[in-house]
């Protein structure tokens, strides 16, 4: 992908099957939401200005990548992969990493 001079980088793109946000507890937010809030913040606390953090909130566990997705993989200072232990999330992953390393 060629990114746009108008369009800033992504700070972090944090990539992660659905189904591992699922809250344990009804009602809290699952450990992804969490660890996303919390980065935000102690970045944002290092940095002295609100870091720019991408994931995808929409799509579920056996959607395909729709091209924001893929369009966004190319537009990160840092990608960050959360790996499962689901199989059907593997071979997405898999993917993930070919696109991210063109």
């Amino acid at each position: 992908m060629t990114q746009s001079s108008t369009e800033p980088l992504n700070d972090i793109f944090i990539s992660y099957a659905h189904v591992d946000n699922e809250s344990l507890t009804e009602g809290q937010k699952g450990w992804i939401s969490q660890f996303h809030r919390t980065l935000e913040i102690r970045l944002r606390q290092l940095l002295g200005e609100n870091p720019r953090i991408w994931r995808d909130m929409k799509l579920s566990g056996t959607d395909i990548f729709d091209e924001k997705i893929v369009n966004a993989f190319g537009n990160n200072k840092t990608n960050l992969a959360k790996t499962t232990h689901s199989r059907a999330m593997f071979k997405t992953l898999i993917d993930q990493i070919k696109r991210i390393a063109r």
